[in-house]
C-alpha cells in the first residue's frame, strides 16, 4: 500500500523528456514492418535513417519492451507508467523472494524489500518511462540471480536442473539487452557458485575441495562468454564501444571530477533529499579542497567503513560486490555530457546491495538488543521515504514541472535551461522562451541553444535575426551539431527564406543540406520539392519526388512519408488519376501505424480523395 501512495502521482504524469521523442516520435516502435529493425539498431536511431548510430545504446530487450507497451497503451502516458509501476513492484517481489532463498529470515528479507521499493531515489527510473531500463535490467538480472541459486544449491532431478541453467542464462542475456551494464555481473555467478549458493554462511574462506564445486564454478565462466558475445554483436551493430562525450578535455580532469561523483552517489544513497534530471556536479579542471581533496577523503572512509562491515558475512560481500559494481561504468566520466555526470537511476540496484551490506550490520551490533528501537527507525524510514518518493513523483508530472524544478536544482546549468526554453517553446510561450534559451548561452553556447532561440526569433516574426543566429550556428559549431539537430537548422532555414519568399536561395540551401546530410536526403528532398513546387518548377518537383519514393519506403521518420502525399498531389494536379490513387493509398498504408495527430490533416484528405473516387470513378 506505501508502494502504491509513493508512486501514485506518477499515474496521471505525462511523457516527459525522453519520453516524448522515443515513444511519440519513434516509428521504429510503432510500425510492425521496423519491428526488425528496431532490435538491431540503438535506441536513438529513429531520429535518422534507422540504420544510422546516434548514440552508445544497443538496448534489444528494452526495444521489445516499448514496442510491447506500444501495442498494448498506445500514446496513453497512463498505460505506460502504470506498466512502469507494476515492473517495479515484480522486481521488489523476486527481490524478496531471492532474499529467503539466501536464508534470510521473514523480518530482515522484507525490510530489505521495503526499503528498496519506497527508496526516494527510484523515482527517476519508475516515474520516468525512459528511465525503465534500470527496472528491466534489474528484473532479469535478479530472475537470472534465482535461477542460478537453484541451480547451484539444489538437488533436482538431471532435465530440471539443466532447465534452470538454461532460463538463468537466457535471463541474463535479457538483462544485457536491457542495460550493458549487466556486463559486469558474472563475478557475482561467480562468487556464488564457489559458494554453492550458501550466502548464509559466515566462513568465507572455505576452499573448494570438491570436484562438483569445481564445475560450478567453470560452468559460471558461461555468464562471461555471453557477456563477451552480447559486447561483440554490440559492437558490430553501434560500430563502437562508447562514443566518449567530452573527449577533447584532459584525463586529469575526470580523475579530479570523480570524488565529487562519487560523494553525490553516496549522499543521494544515504540521504535522498534532492530530486530532478540533473545536478550540479561538474567537470573540474584542478583539485580544490572543496571538490576534490573532502568528497576523496569522505568517499574513501566510507568505503573502508563498508569494506570492514562486509567481511561479516557472505551476504554482506555480495552485497558490497551489487553495490559497486553496476556503479563502475557510471564512473566513467568521458562517456557523459559535462553536465550530465549523474543521475538517481544509475543507483536502481546498487541499493539493493547498500542495504544487503548495512541491514545485517543493525541487526547483528543494535537490533538483536533493541528491537523495539529497530521497530521504530524502520518505521520511521518508510514513512520518510514514501513521503519523499511521492514528492519527488510529483516533480516528473509533465514537462514544464521537472524543468523549472531541476533549474531550480541546478541554476548553473545551460543545458537545464536549454530543456525549459524548449518546454516554453512547446508551449508557445516565446517571450519566456527566448529568455530561457538566452540564459543557456549566457553559461555556456550551444549549437541547440542557438537553434532554438532561431526558432523563438522566427515565431516572434523577426526574420533576420533569426537567420543571423542560424548562420552563427553554422560557421562557428559546425564541428558541434549531429546529424539531426544540422537537419532541424537547415530545414528551419529553408522554412524562413521561404517565408520571405527567397525561394532561390531557399532551394540552394536545400541542396547544399541534402549534400551535407545524404542520411536525411528524403526529409530535405520533400522540402526542396515544395521549393520547387512554389518556384512554378512542378516538372522537377515531381521527377524529385519519384526519385524519392524508394528511399521514402525505407526510412523510419514518419515525416519522410509526406514524399506520397505531395507526390500524389502533384499526379491529381496533373490528371493522373491512376497513380494518385496509388500514391494516396501508399500514404494510408505507411502511416496507419502513426499517432502523431499533426498528420491527421493530410490523413484526411488522402481518405476524402480515395473516397470520392470510389463514388465517382
Amino acid at each position: 500500500m506505501l508502494g502504491v501512495l509513493a508512486y501514485e502521482p506518477s499515474l496521471d504524469a505525462e511523457f516527459v523528456y525522453d519520453d516524448n521523442r522515443q515513444i511519440e516520435a519513434n516509428q521504429l516502435i510503432q510500425n510492425p514492418q521496423l519491428f526488425r529493425q528496431a532490435l538491431r539498431s540503438d535506441v536513438w536511431a529513429f531520429k535518422a535513417d534507422g540504420d544510422t548510430t546516434v548514440s552508445n545504446y544497443w538496448r534489444p530487450t528494452f526495444v521489445a519492451w516499448m514496442i510491447v507497451n506500444y501495442q498494448l497503451a498506445g500514446l496513453n502516458p497512463h498505460g505506460w507508467h502504470s506498466i512502469n509501476i507494476l515492473l517495479h513492484f515484480m522486481v521488489a517481489l523476486l527481490l524478496f523472494y531471492l532474499l529467503r532463498c539466501w536464508k534470510l529470515s521473514y523480518g530482515m528479507a522484507w525490510s530489505m524489500v521495503a526499503l528498496f521499493t519506497l527508496h526516494p531515489i527510484h523515482v527517476e527510473s519508475v516515474a520516468w518511462v525512459a528511465g525503465s531500463p534500470d527496472l528491466l535490467f534489474s528484473l532479469f538480472a535478479i530472475s537470472a540471480l534465482l535461477c542460478w541459486q537453484y541451480f547451484i544449491s539444489t538437488n533436482t532431478p538431471v532435465l530440471k536442473h539443466w532447465i534452470l541453467l538454461f532460463f538463468s542464462l537466457i535471463f541474463y542475456a535479457l538483462a544485457l539487452g536491457a542495460k550493458e551494464v549487466a556486463i559486469v555481473l558474472p563475478p557475482i555467478f561467480m562468487l556464488l557458485a564457489y559458494w554453492r549458493g550458501d550466502v548464509s554462511h559466515t566462513d568465507k574462506q572455505t576452499l573448494i575441495n570438491h570436484s562438483s564445486d569445481k564445475k560450478l564454478v567453470a560452468v559460471s565462466f558461461l555468464f562471461v562468454l555471453i557477456a563477451i558475445a552480447y559486447f561483440i554483436i554490440r559492437l558490430q551493430i553501434l560500430g563502437h564501444i562508447s562514443k566518449p562525450e567530452s573527449a577533447s578535455l584532459p584525463v586529469s580532469h575526470f580523475i579530479y571530477s570523480l570524488p565529487q561523483v562519487i560523494s553525490f552517489y553516496w549522499q543521494q544513497s544515504l540521504l535522498p533529499l534532492q530530486a530532478g534530471a540533473n545536478f550540479p556536479p561538474r567537470i573540474i579542471p584542478y583539485p580544490s579542497i572543496n571538490e576534490f581533496w573532502l568528497p576523496a577523503l569522505l568517499s574513501t572512509v566510507l568505503f573502508f567503513v563498508l569494506l570492514i562491515i562486509s567481511k561479516k558475512s557472505r551476504l554482506q560481500t555480495l552485497g558490497l560486490l551489487m553495490l559497486l559494481l553496476p556503479l563502475l561504468p557510471a564512473l566513467n566520466l568521458f562517456a557523459f555530457h559535462h553536465e550530465q555526470l549523474v543521475h538517481h537511476r544509475y543507483l536502481y540496484l546498487p541499493i539493493l546491495g547498500l542495504l544487503m551490506v548495512l541491514i545485517p550490520a543493525w541487526q547483528s551490533s543494535v537490533g538483536q538488543k533493541f528491537p523495539m528501537l529497530t521497530y521504530l527507525i524502520l518505521a520511521l524510514l518508510l514513512t520518510g521515504y514514501t513521503y519523499q518518493s511521492w514528492r519527488f513523483s510529483h516533480i516528473w508530472q509533465d514537462n514544464h514541472t521537472l524543468w523549472q524544478h531541476t533549474v531550480q536544482v541546478d541554476p548553473h546549468s545551460a543545458f537545464n535551461w536549454q530543456q525549459l526554453a524548449n518546454v516554453h517553446l512547446e508551449n508557445n510561450n516565446l517571450d519566456q522562451a527566448t529568455s530561457a534559451f538566452k540564459q543557456s548561452i549566457a553559461i555556456q553556447t550551444s549549437p541547440r541553444s542557438l537553434y532554438g532561440l532561431a526558432k523563438a526569433q522566427h515565431l516572434l516574426g523577426d526574420a533576420n535575426k533569426a537567420i543571423n543566429t542560424l548562420q552563427l550556428t553554422i560557421s562557428e559549431y559546425r564541428t558541434d551539431i549531429d546529424l539531426y539537430l544540422g537537419y532541424q537548422i537547415y530545414e528551419l532555414y529553408a522554412v524562413i527564406l521561404t517565408a520571405k519568399n527567397q525561394l532561390a536561395a531557399a532551394e540552394n540551401m536545400l541542396r547544399r543540406a541534402s549534400q551535407e546530410l545524404p542520411e536525411y536526403q528524403v526529409l530535405l528532398g520533400d522540402k526542396l520539392a515544395v521549393v520547387l513546387y512554389l518556384q512554378n518548377k512542378k516538372p522537377a518537383a515531381l521527377e524529385l519526388l519519384k526519385e524519392l519514393q524508394q528511399p521514402a519506403l525505407n526510412a523510419t521518420h514518419i515525416a519522410a512519408k509526406m514524399v506520397f502525399f505531395r507526390l500524389a498531389m502533384l499526379y491529381d494536379e496533373s490528371k493522373q488519376t491512376k497513380l494518385a490513387q496509388d500514391t494516396f493509398s501508399t500514404f494510408l498504408l505507411e502511416t496507419q501505424s502513426n499517432s502523431d495527430p499533426a498528420y491527421a490533416p493530410y490523413q484526411k484528405i488522402a481518405r476524402e480523395y480515395l473516397s470520392q473516387l470510389k463514388q465517382n470513378p
